[in-house]
């Protein structure tokens, strides 16, 4: 099936797999006791088959909703079953199409979902409807992520004021504020900054003093 990233369940009761060359999603069950993983009832759900290579499957904070972005185009959102944590696809999926999706990140709040689109080199950002799991992309998106391509990943940090962004192709990290109202991403002063390798990936952390 082509795994390409895992995910864990906020819970820590689930683990999802964006299988890439099957265009799918597993789910498992985690034994709380052993850390066992039992794949659940009617896994692995469709992200859109074999043209689809599903980058990356995201969980919002509420545990109610996933995400899977497609690096062959398409953002498939799903409802969960929180008993099972099977899948569901919801009205109006998929919510994008062409953008080469590669990642997904969620705003501490919850209310926002940030997309790194590796085929065009920017960053989407959409309001995610609380009760239905919907997308809508907000006003200005998608924001460029200079000097403008390869974005593999994205990251907000712990406090909701800043989001990362890795730009593999280009060895840097393009670094923004976050309107943590309307969602809006700004590049800040100095960015990108030079990682000198190519970055892939990334998370945000805040140590506490």
């Amino acid at each position: 099936r082509g795994p390409w990233s895992v995910t864990v369940a906020p819970s820590g009761q689930f683990v999802y797999v964006a299988n890439e060359l099957s265009g799918d999603v597993s789910v498992f069950a985690v034994n709380a006791m052993t850390g066992a993983l039992t794949e659940v009832a009617g896994s692995p759900f469709d992200a859109g088959g074999l043209q689809a290579f599903p980058q990356c499957v995201a969980v919002d904070p509420s545990e109610k909703f996933a995400y899977v972005a497609n690096g062959g185009g398409g953002l498939r959102a799903y409802a969960i079953d929180a008993g099972t944590g099977a899948l569901s696809e919801i009205a109006g999926s998929p919510f994008a199409e062409g953008e080469g999706h590669d990642f997904i990140a969620f705003s501490v709040s919850g209310k926002f979902a940030y997309v790194a689109n590796y085929g065009s080199g920017t960053v989407s950002v959409f309001g995610i409807d609380a009760s239905s799991g919907a997308l809508t992309e907000i006003a200005g998106s998608p924001f460029a992520a200079p000097p403008g391509q390869g974005t593999h990943a994205a990251a907000v940090d712990p406090t909701g004021k800043l989001a990362y962004v890795a730009n593999a192709p280009n060895g840097v990290i393009d670094a923004y504020t976050v309107n943590e109202t309307t969602g809006a991403l700004a590049t800040i002063s100095g960015s990108p900054f030079l990682d000198g390798s190519s970055p892939s990936s990334l998370a945000a952390v805040r140590i506490k003093q």
